[in-house]
C-alpha cells in the first residue's frame, strides 16, 4: 500500500508537470506519440493557473516524500533486518534510504548525460546544475558512512552476535573484496573527488564517479542479502550469477529507453520559467 500511494502520487505529479507546456522535442521529431492519458493532459495546459499549480507541486511533494520513506522502510524490515534473527536497529532503515538516496542521484546524473547528448539539451544542464549534483552527492556519501557506522556500531561495541556476525563475514571473510569495493565507491571516491572542485565543474568525472557510486550500491545490495543466506557462497563463481545480473541490468535499460522514448524526459517550463519566491508571495 505504501509503495502504491509512493508511485501513484509519483505519477500524478509527474502529469502535473506536463500540463504548462508541450515536452521538449529534439532536432529530429519522434516517431512514436505521447500515450493517450499524457496527451490528455498537455491539451489542458491553457486552464491552469501556474501559481496554483506551482503551490500544488510544494503540497504534494511532502507526501511524496513520506510514502518514499515509509515505502522503504518497510522493505529494509523485511528484505534486509528480518533476514538476521533478533536483529533490531532503528538505524539500518535510514542506512537503506540514505543508499538509494547516493546512488538515485548517481543514476540521475547518468541519465542527464544521455538526455544531453542524445536529445540536445546541453542547454538544460549547465556547470552550476553539475556542480550542485556534485555537492549533492559528496553530501549523500558523507551521510550515508555516517548511518553505516551508526548501525555498525551498536553491535560491535555491544558484542552483538547475531548482527556483527553478519558484518564480520563481509569485512574478514571470503566477501572482503567486495566489501572495501563498496565502501571505496561509495564513500572513498565521492569524497576525494567532493574536495577537488574542478571535479564537480567536469562531466566527464562526475559521469566517472556516478558509474562508481552505482556499481557501489549494486554491491552493497548484494551484500546485504548473500552473506546471511549462503556465507560459504563465492561470489560469481557460477555462471548463472552473471547471466542474471547482465539480465536484469538489460532489463532496465530496456524499460529506462523505452520511457525515453514515448514519454517527456524533461519539463522544461520547471527548470526554465518557474516563479520566483517573490512572486509566489505576490500571488
Amino acid at each position: 500500500m505504501a509503495l502504491a500511494a509512493f508511485y501513484g502520487l509519483s505519477v500524478l505529479y509527474f502529469l502535473w508537470g506536463l500540463l504548462p507546456g508541450r515536452p521538449r522535442r529534439s532536432g529530429r521529431e519522434r516517431q512514436s506519440r505521447l500515450p493517450r492519458l499524457l496527451a490528455v493532459a498537455v491539451l489542458l495546459r491553457r486552464r491552469v493557473n501556474m501559481f496554483a499549480l506551482q503551490r500544488r507541486l510544494f503540497f504534494s511533494s511532502f507526501f511524496i516524500l513520506f510514502f518514499y520513506v515509509m515505502s522503504n522502510s518497510f522493505i529494509a524490515w523485511d528484505f534486509g533486518m528480518t533476514l538476521v534473527s533478533h536483529y533490531h536497529s532503528s538505524v539500518y532503515p535510514l542506512y537503506y534510504i540514505q543508499g538509494i538516496n547516493l546512488a538515485g542521484s548517481a543514476a540521475i546524473l547518468l541519465m542527464s548525460a544521455v538526455l544531453w547528448r542524445c536529445e540536445g539539451l546541453k542547454e538544460s544542464f549547465d556547470a552550476g546544475r553539475l556542480k550542485q549534483m556534485g555537492i549533492l552527492i559528496t553530501s549523500f556519501s558523507l551521510l550515508w558512512l555516517y548511518m553505516f557506522w551508526a548501525q555498525f556500531f551498536v553491535s560491535w561495541f555491544g558484542n552483538l552476535d547475531y548482527e556483527y556476525g553478519v558484518v564480520s563475514l563481509q569485512m574478514y571473510g571470503h566477501y572482503q573484496p567486495f566489501f572495501w569495493t563498496m565502501v571505496s565507491c561509495m564513500f572513498f571516491a565521492p569524497l576525494l573527488c567532493g574536495l577537488a572542485a574542478w571535479v564537480k565543474r567536469t562531466w566527464p568525472a562526475m559521469l566517472v564517479l556516478s558509474g562508481l557510486i552505482v556499481v557501489g550500491f549494486w554491491i552493497n545490495r548484494y551484500l546485504n542479502v548473500m552473506p546471511i543466506l549462503e556465507p560459504a557462497h563465492v561470489p560469481f563463481a557460477d555462471t548463472r550469477e552473471w547471466l542474471i545480473a547482465i539480465s536484469a541490468l538489460a532489463s532496465w535499460f530496456f524499460l529506462v529507453l523505452v520511457m525515453f522514448r514515448s514519454m517527456p524526459m524533461i519539463s522544461v517550463w520547471q527548470i526554465g520559467h518557474y516563479a520566483t519566491e517573490e512572486q509566489l508571495e505576490a500571488a
